[in-house]
């Protein structure tokens, strides 16, 4: 007769196993809020995108959420639709000016009435670190010593032109002067989208 011996795991193959298990583990663990901090970003960039795309159709159309026929028929000028970016709130909004006649405020983001839809906070883990732009006239760059950053900016569309309109907020600002805006959005672990508007109306995520 042949003895059949049963073999199993040693004491030190068990071990070295569990040590194997721990390590990945720890590694898939520690690198999760990275992944979610990532597609947090993409997510959140492809969205102001997006609202950016859906404001400058509106813009051009001549037509916006929110306003009436009777709005139409009273107002003397073409609404302004477009988009504010908060860098202090960390927010966005999608907004749209019906004042009645042209004012150095048109395309500027005013308050809550103008809203289109809510005001979007950004995820936690994602925060606007810089919103800076470059001026046609004075040369300035956001690569150069002269950079000019912004704390929130509106970029704005009106029927029937498909440019933007860039402005700060501030009523001297003159949107024709604003050759590009470019909002850098930073995730927890610090990478980073940007996203480039020129006031030709192109837009793109860097």
């Amino acid at each position: 007769m042949h003895s059949t011996k049963q073999k199993g795991f040693t004491l030190i193959e068990m071990l070295v196993v569990t040590v194997i298990i721990i390590i990945i583990t720890s590694i898939v663990v520690s690198s999760l809020p990275d992944f979610r901090s990532q597609k947090e970003l993409e997510l959140t960039a492809q969205q102001v995108l997006a609202g950016l795309k859906e404001m400058q159709v509106s813009g051009i159309s001549g037509r916006s959420q929110g306003i009436t026929e009777n709005d139409i028929i009273t107002m003397t000028s073409v609404p302004v639709v477009g988009i504010n970016i908060s860098k202090l709130a960390n927010n966005y909004t999608l907004f749209r000016d019906i004042a009645n006649n042209p004012d150095s405020q048109d395309g500027v983001y005013t308050g809550g009435l103008e809203n289109i839809e809510p005001t979007k906070d950004l995820p936690s883990r994602v925060r606007i670190t810089k919103i800076c732009r470059k001026k046609i006239i004075s040369g300035e760059s956001c690569h150069s010593g002269t950079d000019t950053y912004l704390a929130q900016v509106n970029i704005t569309f009106q029927s029937p032109h498909i440019e933007a309109m860039i402005r700060s907020g501030d009523q001297s600002d003159n949107p024709p002067d604003e050759e590009y805006v470019k909002i850098t959005f930073t995730a927890q672990g610090g990478r980073q989208k940007i996203l480039a508007v020129w006031s030709s109306g192109r837009m793109e995520l860097q």
